[in-house]
């Protein structure tokens, strides 16, 4: 079971599933920030344990999956090349 919430803001749709307060490391693994549609991944040691995404709930489904079954950071699904540029960096939730 793969913790999650959600939240309207405005006119945005906010989505958080899994447990990206544990990360090491993230990345936007889909859209772009800038259109205000992405979603931002969250990985720690080799796993991907999080996400969150704004305007995307259809692409955070895969990734609710991609948890449930203790995939691997990053994570193997299809991106935009803007979003496939863009390698982890630290994660600083402090």
């Amino acid at each position: 079971n793969v913790p999650s919430f959600w939240s309207d803001q405005y006119d945005r749709k906010v989505m958080s599933i899994g447990f990206p307060h544990l990360s090491d490391e993230s990345a936007v693994l889909d859209g772009h920030v800038a259109d205000g549609r992405f979603v931002v991944g969250f990985g720690r040691r080799g796993r991907l344990i999080g996400a969150v995404g704004i305007g995307s709930p259809r692409t955070l489904a895969t990734y609710r999956r991609i948890i449930a079954r203790r995939g691997p950071w990053p994570p193997p699904v299809n991106s935009p090349p803007a979003a496939l540029d863009q390698r982890p960096q630290p994660a600083d939730l402090a």
